[in-house]
């Protein structure tokens, strides 16, 4: 039988090889400008009104309350890039990065992102599937959104499902019979169960 391979550092490795910077320069490194171009390419994506419709289409489901799409929409980018040992000590370098964000778009990097991981809340991730968002947590990370999203457009596992059934939350909505309904045992009723 084959032995893994000796992976320790490699993801280090990875993150440090995208330079924001040239050696000991202070120009920006062939990399990070790439990087700068693909959200110049995704901001010029979005000037389509097509483009931008369809979009919000695909996020239509957390645009909750459902007035809430009739707001206007502004467009938030983030790279992440790089590691802060680059530019920390360094002041002509901390302002070209700061120089480089605007109003619309702001650069962190891959160290930023662990941070205060304990301080952090629990995030419940979905995928969109086209008439559906598949919850691809088995766990129930935060009930409230079980009352602000639409279960019938929400897909879960069979174990979260059971959670869901058990109910116990301090969330509630009213229901189509004005009566007052406990959120997760709601959902549970609502949404959809994803096969194996």
């Amino acid at each position: 039988m084959a032995s893994d391979p000796d992976l320790r550092g490699v993801r280090q490795q990875a993150a440090y090889a995208w330079r924001i910077f040239k050696g000991n320069t202070n120009e920006f490194h062939g990399d990070f400008l790439r990087a700068k171009q693909q959200i110049n390419q995704w901001k010029a994506w979005f000037l389509s009104d097509q483009n931008k419709s369809g979009f919000l289409a695909t996020v239509s489901a957390v645009q909750v309350p459902q007035h809430m799409a009739r707001n206007p929409t502004y467009n938030k980018y983030v790279l992440v890039f790089g590691r802060r040992a680059e530019y920390a000590g360094n002041e002509d370098r901390r302002r070209l990065v700061k120089a480089a964000e605007t109003d619309d778009f702001k650069i962190i990097t891959f160290d930023s992102l662990a941070e205060g991981l304990s301080q952090k809340k629990e995030l419940t991730v979905g995928s969109r599937h086209n008439q559906f968002i598949d919850i691809l947590a088995d766990e129930i990370t935060d009930a409230g959104m079980y009352a602000w999203m639409e279960p019938t457009q929400l897909r879960v596992s069979k174990a979260l499902h059971e959670r869901l059934r058990k109910g116990g939350s301090n969330h509630f909505v009213l229901g189509n019979d004005g009566q007052r309904q406990e959120a997760l045992s709601r959902a549970a009723s609502l949404v959809r169960v994803r096969p194996n």
